[in-house]
């Protein structure tokens, strides 16, 4: 039953926000006066609970003491995955994490900018990246 509503939490949310995080690179983020999380903002931040979207799913991550890291990630094309691993927030504010998915791992290590009211997420530091996932709110 958990799972059930957790999954239409994840649908509805999908559908009242649109479709992942704006098309814009990480330069052009800091150019529009994007603010990079440190540390502690990014420790704030996460809390327990997180909840971003990308463009074709929506993803919890809980977050426990000791680096423990349960997710749920529900996709737009109605499948619904479970996942566990660690986690850790590096000394220049990235979030990383090793998640392990019903269709395999996942690894990454995130900078974050603040921008307005939207935190973003991007592949890497690079000038280049897109961003990845929008923090939902």
């Amino acid at each position: 039953m958990r799972n059930r509503r957790l999954a239409w939490l994840g649908a509805v949310l999908l559908l009242l926000t649109g479709a992942g995080p704006p098309d814009i690179s990480l330069a052009d983020a800091r150019a529009k006066g994007g603010q990079r999380l440190d540390r502690e903002q990014m420790l704030k931040l996460i809390g327990e609970r997180l909840v971003v979207e990308r463009a074709d799913a929506v993803l919890e991550l809980r977050f426990a003491a000791g680096g423990r890291l349960n997710a749920t990630a529900s996709y737009n094309n109605g499948y619904r995955g479970d996942g566990f691993g660690t986690w850790r927030v590096s000394d220049d504010g990235r979030l990383c994490a090793d998640i392990t998915w019903p269709r395999g791992p996942e690894n990454f290590c995130r900078p974050a900018l603040r921008l307005g009211d939207d935190v973003l997420f991007f592949r890497n530091g690079d000038d280049t990246a897109r961003a990845v996932y929008g923090v939902k709110r």
